[in-house]
């Protein structure tokens, strides 16, 4: 789950500001993967009934494309620059992830242009973007396991515009 706004600890700094409690990066990505999974399997369940329930489709599908996308901003603005900066050698890891980014937002707007459940909505869909978010998932994850502390590590340092908001 992407958190809106940071929490914070209650526990004062030397300066007075709350601590942020820093969730782990790699483990908010790699449940974001989880449910995301969940999401494939429930569409590809809906796709195989007769006749299909195209209100399921939609309850799967809206909050699915939706995440998509601020998961791969999130992504990019976030954990990329950081993985960039403390991670072992994660250039092509990166720009792969960004290419996928790239195609799984591309079937999303794709799909966007045909009616929902419609055979033109699962082509333009399932079969450009899930192979890639497939790809993308195992990616990830794998950058996320193999870096450790480190991301949490780059992320725990709070900065002085890390403030709570009223």
């Amino acid at each position: 789950m992407l958190l809106r706004r940071p929490l914070w600890s209650g526990v004062a700094r030397s300066d007075g500001l709350p601590c942020p409690v820093v969730p782990d990066i790699t483990q908010l990505i790699l449940d974001d993967h989880a449910w995301f999974r969940q999401q494939f399997a429930d569409l590809d369940d809906l796709q195989a009934r007769d006749p299909l329930d195209v209100a399921a489709v939609q309850r799967v599908w809206e909050p699915l494309a939706a995440r998509l996308d601020v998961h791969a901003i999130a992504e990019e603005r976030i954990f990329y620059p950081q993985l960039l900066r403390f991670g072992e050698d994660p250039q092509d890891e990166t720009l792969d992830a960004i290419g996928d980014h790239n195609d799984i937002r591309d079937a999303v707007h794709d799909a966007a242009r045909h009616p929902l459940g419609t055979e033109a909505w699962w082509q333009a869909w399932v079969r450009p973007g899930r192979p890639t978010t497939s790809t993308w998932v195992r990616r990830n994850a794998r950058a996320c396991r193999t870096s450790g502390g480190t991301r949490r590590a780059a992320f725990a340092t709070p900065s002085a515009s890390s403030s709570p908001s009223s």
